[in-house]
């Protein structure tokens, strides 16, 4: 366990802390998680790399069981809750903050489908909030893999992270390219893919799903474009009467176990 004590809130080894907008951390590859559980997820089960760990002295001795477990290259920095209130603000973080490094966009979407059954594909979708739910929703109901395109937000922005309980640490994911380029390599690959639509004729009690089956969600204001719902089977959830839409969240829960009760029946 290497410990280092922090006593100034300038003090180099820290900075990448002092820096905590999403868009800088992510040109470099980098994110920071919050809080006691995400960070045993980012030590115990994360497909990410942790760079280092910043606590304050009062959650040293608790945290002593995990830290013991944390590589001798990875630096744990102790400080006051007074310089952890000048770096990162408010106190979401219960002081315990952590930075990480990974990259999923190197990985081959061939190799990525291989090894998957249902797959969730996002569109456009840019809030943090429901990025980090439909990854809690995938994988605590049965999707394999999660495709982003370019126009998402990463699923390694901070409150994503956080609103996932840790799952964009954890689920496969890759983000890269075209909603449209995502969809044919879906296709190519024997998948079946649904789109999820306010105006599809057909509804999702009626679908049976393929083996391998894939599911797109697109933006929060519009949904998916008419051009992308083309390229699929489009699939509308009934709504009652004067209730004209879900939020896209709440929409990938239900298609989500959907899927996986077909699948369990079978």
């Amino acid at each position: 366990m290497r410990i280092e004590h922090i006593t100034e809130g300038d003090d180099p080894r820290i900075s990448l802390y002092r820096d905590l907008k999403d868009r800088h951390l992510q040109r470099r590859n980098t994110f920071i998680v919050e809080g006691k559980f995400i960070l045993e997820t980012l030590l115990r089960r994360s497909q990410f790399e942790a760079l280092s760990i910043l606590i304050t002295e009062d959650r040293l001795v608790p945290l002593k069981p995990l830290l013991l477990q944390v590589p001798d290259n990875v630096p744990i920095y102790v400080t006051t809750p007074d310089i952890m209130a000048q770096i990162a603000g408010f106190d979401v973080h219960r002081g315990i903050l952590a930075a990480g490094c990974g990259n999923t966009q190197s990985k081959a979407v061939s190799a990525v489908l291989a090894r998957s059954k249902r797959v969730a594909v996002l569109s456009n979708i840019s809030n943090p909030d429901n990025i980090g739910s439909i990854f809690r929703n995938a994988a605590g109901l049965g999707v394999d893999l999660v495709l982003l395109d370019a126009q998402c937000c990463s699923p390694l922005y901070r409150k994503a992270i956080r609103v996932s309980m840790g799952a964009t640490l954890v689920l496969p994911w890759l983000q890269n390219g075209s909603i449209n380029d995502i969809i044919l390599s879906l296709k190519s690959a024997g998948f079946a893919v649904y789109a999820l639509s306010l105006l599809a004729p057909a509804k999702l009690e009626d679908i049976v799903f393929e083996k391998q089956s894939a599911f797109v969600f697109g933006e929060e204001a519009h949904g998916l474009p008419f051009h992308v719902q083309e390229l699929c089977h489009p699939v509308t959830i009934e709504m009652a009467a004067g209730t004209d839409s879900l939020n896209v969240a709440a929409t990938s829960a239900i298609v989500f176990d959907s899927a996986r009760r077909q699948q369990n029946r079978k």
